[in-house]
């Protein structure tokens, strides 16, 4: 098999990231529903207090939009 920048080498191509955070809460911010969001939020910080870093970086990365 010949090397080809780009390729794994697995012939069904490389397997698909989960989604990251970011992009759940792209999904879900679209919601009009305000209890659906509140619990959302409440759940990130949840996170955040209790160590999880990506959570964490993302509440300080949206307070300092707001």
């Amino acid at each position: 098999m010949k090397f080809e920048p780009g390729k794994s080498g697995n012939p069904r191509g490389r397997p698909r990231r989960p989604p990251s955070v970011g992009q759940l809460l792209k999904r879900v911010v679209g919601e009009s529903d305000p209890q659906v969001l509140e619990r959302l939020c409440r759940r990130i910080f949840e996170a955040a207090l209790s160590g999880d870093v990506s959570a964490a970086r993302w509440v300080v990365e949206n307070l300092r939009e707001a």
